[in-house]
């Protein structure tokens, strides 16, 4: 998986909260009047930097070209447990227009997640859906992720009689406290290159996922007040349709670093900088202590519009 294993260090996550810049009033008069009022009270920025409640919009591998894209699905609990959040959507590959499935599910914390992939490995088969069907490929754990199971099927038939004997392929991999299932038939190579791609984007629920060698550390300590320099990996204006913050994130992700997604109005110079205005304006961060390690950052993402901008954070 991309990234090393070390202390995490980055800022909290956050997807909700809406924020509210009180202003206090002053004023002032000419001299010999009436005693001057009061000078205006310095404002501190106030909203909310909550944790995530959902796996951000966008976080799917190809997740732009998928359909049935759902936060809303049933979970197998004798498969999966009791995942804190899900997600799940639908991928059209080749020209056959082969359906590809990738669920991503994610745990209150490592242990439970690794609990439940050791106890989805005895029922790969019936898990897929398919339970009872000739395997064509036995059980395998591929050293994908921090631990993965694959097995493949022969398909059943069914009442359409479509399909019949072809190979279903089912993939699991697990980083840190995320499990991530990937399936479809008839089978095609993207399936186990998309399990395999998709852990790197998997460090954002893994606690120890740090940068990668030769990557900079973020800041250790962000609190209310303090100065950090900050690459922005996106922007999210309240007009744009669609948000897609998971993008920028899983971008993040895969260079080893855990990025927040913050209310502008959180970090004081932020909307100046990123010329916005108003409320609702959020955008993907990274904080680093100076300029350069912001810098070495963004030179990693080359791909993005990354900004290196200095703020002074609150909300916290």
């Amino acid at each position: 998986m991309a990234g090393t294993r070390s202390p995490r260090l980055a800022a909290p996550v956050t997807l909700a909260g809406v924020a509210v810049l009180a202003m206090l009033a002053g004023g002032c008069v000419a001299v010999g009047g009436p005693p001057a009022a009061p000078a205006p009270a310095k404002v501190t920025p106030s909203g909310s930097r909550v944790a995530a409640t959902k796996i951000p919009d966008g976080f799917l591998l190809h997740e732009r070209e998928m359909t049935d894209v759902s936060d809303d699905f049933q979970v197998s609990p004798e498969c999966f447990g009791e995942p804190m959040m899900h997600r799940s959507g639908r991928l059209s590959v080749g020209p056959g227009e082969v359906g590809v499935t990738q669920s991503l599910y994610v745990y209150a914390d490592e242990n439970t997640a690794r609990s439940v992939l050791g106890k989805l490995r005895t029922k790969l088969a019936t898990c897929s859906g398919f339970g009872g069907a000739t395997v064509l490929d036995p059980p395998a754990s591929p050293a994908w992720g921090d631990e993965a199971a694959t097995i493949t099927l022969a398909k059943p038939a069914d009442g359409a009689g479509e399909h019949t004997g072809a190979r279903v392929r089912y993939d699991v991999v697990r980083v840190g406290g995320a499990i991530v299932e990937i399936t479809g038939y008839p089978e095609v190579a993207q399936i186990d290159q998309d399990a395999r791609a998709i852990a790197g984007r998997l460090c954002f629920y893994d606690l120890d996922c740090a940068p990668r060698a030769g990557l900079p550390a973020t800041q250790s300590v962000i609190a209310d007040g303090e100065q950090a320099w900050v690459a922005a990996v996106g922007v999210l204006k309240v007009t744009d349709r669609p948000q897609l913050p998971g993008e920028t994130v899983a971008a993040a992700a895969e260079l080893g670093y855990h990025a927040a997604v913050v209310p502008t109005v959180c970090d004081e110079g932020a909307d100046s900088a990123l010329g916005l205005t108003g409320l609702g304006n959020y955008y993907t961060a990274v904080y680093f202590a100076s300029e350069a390690d912001a810098e070495a950052f963004a030179a990693a993402l080359p791909a993005l519009p990354v900004k290196v901008i200095r703020v002074r954070t609150y909300c916290f």
